[in-house]
């Protein structure tokens, strides 16, 4: 009581930012809990960092994390909020759309864990607090001697010392001579928080921590991380992925890296398909990650001359058998190189080899997401919401006729139609005829300037500023052509509407055949000349392919060559769709 007034019972108070607890709860205090929720709402923004995955994991870090977790050094902090604060963050960065993927990749090799993983932050503030306490004289460290003699080495985990030597007795590590000195396991100098450099103390330190992740890694995903053994050549590695700055291809690259790349076995397994058989080959396999890089017959063509490769590297490697299909799985189904496996070898001869296995990796999963577009489709369980394109429309009869859109327009004179006259006949005949689909859906010009040239028997004129008329137009040029037309009739519409639904600049109708998002309408037609659209777009999606595979055989494409798996100087800025490769492609 103070003057008589009787102090309100309160289970935490605040000293220094740190929420002090006045029971023996264990858990997060309100304090702290208050912080990481306040985290979790941030990290739901951190989409919108610009400057792509290392910014954002940078703004985690220093602006989020650095807040969220502040004090969880010494104050107790449940795993249970250490682990939903994790996915937090793995989604803030990677996205939520990669599914499998191996967070202990993710953090102890493609990222700074000890500061974007809230675990290993956690962890890593506590042995560095405890290091501190012992190159320090004052009360705190006689605190820690008292509870570690009274304890006899064995502390229990119910405050901040406690907590402390929990931490760096679960990573291995033995006292021999105090609590200040620990032997390290696989390394045969000691670790002496007081004398040595704080830099290389804290350096041994985020080690045995990626250490500790990578070995949990292996006892739970076995079949495609057995063989790490606790350490990989993460330098090796990121400074090869640094040559990939292509967005498409270092997607699949860390995909594949940390275990999330969608095959057949693992999309059967998880429902989105009806068996477990290779889509992409006939001998009958089921497809996971071994089948997919290594054996299926549909990328021999690009996955050959780098095996060879490869081979030819592993003859100078000693601790590395000739044969790929020996390989620990770390290496062969994830390349992660791990370190003992190249133990003494020369560092031009590791970079290469990584390379030329990344650059393998890269051309298979591109070659097979080119096909995956074009022809087969992975996921085919409906409501999967992965598709092809739609051909189904194009068999048999029309649906019977419906209530269509009516519309009333005269023939404009020269002076508001710069085309011929011809050309508004034909276009407002296609237009009576068109018989639009119910519900919503897209349909892109390119579609439609096809289904016209079908009807009219006649192709797109180009339009009216061009100076070459007697041309063969490009796809992306009749589309804007037709679209510049449309635009002018609906203008001088005297009733009802040309075409329903509105103008999008995200059709993706032709985005199985290659294409991005391209200008279309919020609706879709079934078109006049079903059977020439059919016979066209299939012609559009062999040649697609076929440009596809040209691509990769020549050993040009994806920003690698086929000697040095660098990227080519010249042409190196040119991003263009498939789809625009098609503009000389005569119908």
């Amino acid at each position: 009581m103070i003057d008589g007034v009787p102090i309100p019972p309160t289970e935490e108070f605040r000293s220094l930012g740190v929420g002090i607890r006045l029971t023996e709860a264990a858990g997060t205090g309100p304090l702290l809990s208050k912080r990481i929720r306040r985290a979790g709402e941030l990290l739901s923004r951190a989409h919108g960092v610009q400057g792509g995955r290392s910014r954002k994991a940078e703004a985690v870090a220093t602006l989020v994390l650095a807040t969220g977790l502040f004090g969880s050094e010494v104050a107790d902090v449940s795993a249970a909020d250490l682990r939903a604060l994790e996915t937090k963050v793995l989604n803030s960065i990677w996205g939520p759309c990669r599914g499998g993927r191996a967070k202990e990749v993710v953090f102890s090799v493609l990222e700074k864990g000890h500061r974007v993983s809230p675990i290993m932050k956690v962890r890593y503030m506590q042995i560095g607090w405890l290091a501190r306490a012992a190159r320090r004289p004052g009360s705190l460290q006689t605190i820690i001697q008292a509870v570690w003699e009274a304890s006899k080495g064995r502390p229990r985990p119910v405050g901040p010392v406690g907590r402390a030597f929990r931490t760096v007795t679960n990573l291995g590590w033995k006292a021999t001579d105090g609590w200040w000195k620990w032997q390290l396991p696989d390394d045969p100098e000691p670790l002496d928080m007081v004398s040595e450099p704080m830099s290389r103390l804290m350096h041994r330190v985020r080690e045995a921590l990626r250490g500790q992740q990578l070995r949990q890694l292996e006892l739970r995903r076995p079949r495609q991380f057995e063989g790490m053994q606790g350490e990989v050549l993460k330098d090796v590695l990121n400074k090869q992925l640094s040559k990939y700055p292509d967005g498409v291809e270092r997607t699949l690259i860390l995909g594949a890296i940390a275990g999330a790349t969608w095959t057949a076995d693992k999309a059967h397994r998880r429902g989105l398909r009806t068996t477990a058989h290779c889509p992409y080959c006939e001998c009958g396999m089921d497809e996971d990650e071994d089948h997919l890089y290594w054996k299926c017959s549909a990328w021999q063509v690009v996955r050959d001359p780098m095996v060879v490769q490869l081979v030819r590297y592993a003859k100078e490697i000693p601790w590395l058998s000739e044969n790929p299909e020996e390989w620990p799985p770390c290496l062969r189904l994830s390349c992660l190189p791990p370190a003992h496996a190249f133990k003494g070898v020369g560092d031009e001869i590791v970079q290469q080899f990584v390379s030329a296995q990344l650059t393998m990796f890269c051309r298979v999963l591109r070659m097979r997401m080119g096909r995956e577009r074009v022809k087969e489709c992975l996921f085919d369980k409906l409501g999967s919401g992965h598709k092809s394109y739609p051909f189904e429309e194009l068999y048999g009869p029309k649906p019977r006729a419906e209530d269509q859109p009516v519309f009333e327009v005269e023939l404009l004179p020269p002076s508001k139609w710069k085309w011929e006259p011809a050309f508004q006949v034909a276009l407002i005949d296609w237009l009576r005829e068109l018989q639009w689909m119910p519900g919503k859906s897209s349909v892109t010009f390119i579609e439609l300037a096809l289904d016209f040239e079908a009807h009219s028997g006649k192709a797109m004129p180009a339009a009216p500023s061009a100076e070459l008329e007697s041309i063969v137009l490009s796809l992306h040029e009749r589309a804007r052509v037709l679209r510049t037309a449309l635009a002018v009739l609906q203008k001088n519409l005297k009733s009802g509407t040309l075409v329903p639904g509105t103008m999008t600049l995200k059709a993706r109708s032709l985005v199985p055949l290659g294409a991005g998002p391209l200008a279309g309408l919020t609706s879709r037609p079934y078109f006049t000349r079903r059977s020439d659209m059919l016979q066209q777009l299939r012609s559009l999606a062999e040649y697609s392919e076929q440009r596809w595979t040209s691509k990769i055989r020549a050993g040009v494409s994806f920003n690698v060559g086929t000697s040095t798996q660098q990227r080519p100087a010249e042409g190196a800025r040119e991003r263009r769709s498939r789809l625009h490769a098609a503009d000389n492609w005569n119908m």
